[in-house]
């Protein structure tokens, strides 16, 4: 999603139809110097995930990304994360 894209109210009725489709948390993960971003998502109900250790851990299970784009990113949470294990990325 671009920064043209996220302020379009098409972007905001997909992520709520998005979400309407799990009962688990959604997760986003994006460049911590995405301001943008990180402000579209928390508009739209989403935190971000703190402390950085939960972030790491979130990242390192459902995503696969190098180390040093771990160290630059964030993740948001559209409600609690600790309920999420290790297991549940497969399912």
């Amino acid at each position: 999603m671009s920064a043209h894209t996220a302020s379009k109210p098409e972007s905001a009725r997909l992520l709520a139809h998005l979400r309407k489709l799990t009962t688990r948390p959604v997760l986003i993960g994006t460049w911590a110097h995405a301001s943008w971003a990180i402000r579209f998502y928390q508009k739209h109900g989403f935190h971000l995930v703190i402390p950085e250790g939960e972030k790491n851990r979130l990242l390192h299970t459902y995503w696969n990304i190098p180390e040093a784009q771990v160290a630059v990113s964030v993740v948001l949470a559209d409600r609690e994360t600790s309920t999420l294990s290790d297991s549940s990325a497969n399912g």
